[in-house]
């Protein structure tokens, strides 16, 4: 553990950074909806932190002078001292060494928010009107601060090359000209040894908690993106801004951007954030008097929670800025289902490098060169054609969850504790950037998966014993009779407030070969698991460190495994409220299943599509057989994908359920004529399936059904299965190639298992002969 001190000006953006960490540091202290990361704790990463606010009024004088009298805040045990560089340390470090042995001395850093060299001074600020300037002061403040501090710290790569320009060339314009070679050398020398990048966390998912509990206490909801006019019940897309409306974010641009699509007759709803309509604001006014028919909401949020609200109405956030270091509010937005407009410049190809079509779709040269082109593409698909509109949504938030506190929060503790050790700024960014793209890797980060992300080097299961049946730990393996519901509830709530979904899966066959589909690359995300110590050592570990090894090679990520909690079989017992049997105790929480690309199963035929089979049991026999025949592809709609999230399944499939990649679907019965429904049609599926080349035939009796027969020689084939009861749609049924039927000799019809085991055997007996490549054999 490491004892640091920030000293934060207490600007609200600086504020809700350091405030943000340390509540995920203390979260299970704060009787928060977070999870300890216990793993942190045990491999001893887990860090102290204080935080001193200094007030943000007459910040110049400040920045000059306010560090002198900070140095009684600093405590004797203080090992790390982050300073935010709105303050000048040097008078601090020159008292801290004059006053303390040298052994006493914390180390001492500053955390660059923003800069004085290269952020814009207003108009109205009168060092810019003085005969002789002195703007370039503050920056020179920097430099001083960067001769005697042990590392500068720049939320973003972009930002700290900002800096590593601007600093050269107030140097060389200032500095006397016999010491300007000196100080241009040195700069360079402290540039490239003592600046670092540890880019922000952010309290994503409070904005989606939030935004629960918002949606909770309404009778409609309000993360719909879109606004819908009650008369004609036309989509008509919202725009944001939501930053300051002064002259670095250039809100005459974006004046300019709704003029233009004004003009081109596309309808569009306004929200503006971030500006106080009561302080007598120039594009206030102007605003609202060019668009106020279309505006929503104007002006400042009370709360936290009615900023989540006005985020979550949004289609598009629009951003037009000269100046940005981060884009704080712009991946808030985005994270809380906005859509990006952005200009190819600043941070902005930094924060949503990830992110798929970013140049095509999201960023923009110039307003008027193409900014209204891909404003109006935007704000068209979001109006006509939803399943587009949701995709690109899912996509876009994809690409900001990395910025989420339970992950960067790793990231930080890693980065503090590689500076404590005295290794190089350098060497801190270096390791931590390693960290953060293994995180990214994943895609996975409940509070499980947090305690095994967070150790630094070992590929070796995180095991953690359970003593106490009352440990808040097992709520999620618990049956509803025996929880703690509102314990249950925040950890569900914080899981799902990622995009987890978590399912309870078990069975030792099942989890081993849960675990070899892992490493051999299925996508799938266990979260934690809990069994015997006996199972544990014997079984669970050696399947963990198989799968590690096969990740490792695969992908190079470290420890892609999620803790085993163990409890002896009296607990397991108790906790799960009924006598387990002791030699097939091993239970796991897993996101499964997880969505495949629909192009990566046409891909690999034959392909299985199950039609609202509702059976757990029904549903792992048919994929079992599937698998045992070599069909991988599996097209699931929402019933069946339900099933796939029970337990049953698992157990009836024997583990083979694992290896399938899943495409999910909307069966048709569900979405109406305007296409309103999440998602893709099953009907719309199999036509995409059909136009791939594939030929899909329907199982079902009827009277223009034929005997089924072999497909023939290749792999181009899809059958589909329909409902234990009624049997296939009549729209699907229409949208198959040929249905087909199996021939009985007596009775009403065959237990679709069955039906499906000889279908997929038939169909494909003239295929490919099938030989066993060694799946599936661990027992």
């Amino acid at each position: 553990m490491v004892n640091i001190h920030f000293l934060v000006t207490d600007f609200a953006s600086h504020r809700t950074w350091i405030q943000g960490y340390q509540r995920y540091l203390h979260s299970s202290e704060s009787g928060e909806t977070r999870i300890t990361n216990d793993a942190s704790r045990l491999n001893g990463i887990q860090h102290d932190i204080r935080i001193t606010l200094v007030p943000g009024d007459r910040w110049k004088f400040r920045m000059m002078a306010a560090s002198a009298d900070l140095l009684e805040q600093i405590h004797m045990d203080d090992e790390l001292l982050v300073v935010d560089a709105m303050l000048d340390v040097t008078v601090l470090v020159a008292l801290l060494k004059s006053s303390r042995p040298a052994h006493q001395c914390p180390l001492v850093f500053l955390y660059f928010h923003e800069n004085q060299l290269t952020t814009p001074f207003t108009a109205q600020d009168r060092d810019l009107h003085k005969p002789h300037p002195t703007h370039w002061h503050y920056g020179m403040a920097h430099w001083r601060s960067l001769l005697v501090a042990d590392g500068c710290i720049f939320n973003s790569h972009t930002h700290r090359d900002a800096f590593s320009q601007a600093l050269p060339k107030c140097l060389n314009e200032q500095c006397p000209r016999d010491t300007v070679e000196w100080h241009l050398t040195k700069c360079q020398e402290l540039l490239s040894t003592k600046c670092g990048v540890l880019q922000y966390g952010l309290d994503l998912d409070e904005l989606l908690l939030l935004l629960d509990d918002v949606d909770t206490k309404s009778e409609t909801p309000h993360r719909n993106n879109v606004w819908v006019d009650p008369i004609n019940n036309q989509r008509i897309p919202i725009i944001l801004w939501n930053a300051r409306l002064e002259e670095d974010k250039n809100p005459a641009a974006f004046v300019t951007l709704l003029d233009e699509i004004t003009k081109a007759l596309v309808p569009f709803r306004l929200i503006i954030l971030g500006t106080d309509p009561s302080n007598g604001q120039k594009w206030y006014h102007v605003l609202h008097e060019k668009f106020g028919n279309c505006i929503i909401h104007m002006g400042w949020c009370q709360d936290r929670s009615e900023y989540a609200h006005w985020l979550s109405q949004a289609s598009v956030v629009v951003s037009t800025a000269n100046h940005e270091t981060f884009g704080i509010s712009v991946v808030e937005s985005v994270h809380c289902g906005a859509l990006p407009l952005l200009p190819k410049r600043l941070s902005y190809p930094e924060i949503f490098q990830e992110l798929q079509d970013v140049e095509d779709r999201y960023f923009y040269k110039e307003v008027t060169q193409d900014g209204v082109e891909k404003l109006i593409s935007l704000l068209q698909i979001v109006a006509t054609d939803p399943n587009a509109h949701n995709q690109l949504r899912n996509s876009a938030q994809h690409a900001t969850k990395k910025y989420r506190w339970p992950v960067m929060g790793t990231v930080y503790d890693q980065f503090f504790a590689h500076l404590a050790k005295g290794n190089s700024i350098v060497d801190a960014e270096n390791q931590s950037k390693l960290l953060s793209q293994s995180l990214a890797k994943r895609g996975v980060d409940g509070f499980a998966a947090e305690c095994d992300l967070s150790r630094e080097t070992t590929n070796d299961p995180v095991v953690i014993p359970i003593t106490d049946p009352n440990d808040s730990r097992t709520q999620l393996f618990r049956p509803k009779s025996l929880r703690d519901h509102r314990g249950y509830n925040d950890q569900l709530s914080e899981l799902r407030s990622r995009g987890i979904q978590p399912a309870l899966h078990g069975g030792r066959r099942a989890m081993v070969r849960m675990l070899e589909a892992i490493g051999f690359g299925a996508n799938i995300h266990p979260i934690s698991f809990l069994t015997t110590p006996e199972l544990s050592s014997t079984v669970l570990v050696p399947a963990v460190e198989r799968s590690n090894r096969a990740i490792v090679s695969m992908n190079g990520a470290t420890n892609d495994m999620p803790p085993i909690y163990t409890a002896d079989k009296d607990l397991l017992d108790t906790i799960r409220g009924q006598k387990v049997n002791s030699g097939d105790a091993i239970l796991s929480m897993v996101q499964f299943p997880m969505e495949s690309p629909l192009d990566e199963l046409l891909a690999h035929p034959p392909i299985l599509v199950l039609e609202n089979v509702r059976n757990a049991e029904n549903v792992g026999s048919i994929l079992r057989t599937a698998f045992c025949l070599g069909i991988r592809s599996v097209v699931a709609s929402s019933t069946a994908w339900a099933a796939l999230k029970d337990s049953r399944a698992a157990r009836c499939s024997m583990g083979t359920m694992y290896y399938h990649r899943y495409f999910q679907a909307v069966e048709s019965s569900t979405c109406n004529t305007k296409g309103s429904s999440e998602g893709e049609t099953l009907v719309d599926t199999i036509q995409r399936i059909r136009n791939s080349g594939i030929r899909v035939y329907g199982i079902e009796i009827g009277d223009n059904a034929k005997p089924i027969a072999p497909h023939g020689s290749a792999l181009n084939w899809a059958a589909v299965m329909g409902n234990e009861d009624l049997g296939l749609s009549d729209t699907v049924a229409v949208s198959c190639d040929q249905i087909v039927y199996i021939p009985q000799a007596a009775g009403d019809s065959l237990n679709v298992g069955h039906a499906a085991a000889i279908a997929m055997f038939e169909l494909g007996r003239e295929g490919p002969k099938v030989e066993h490549d060694g799946l599936a054999a661990c027992t």
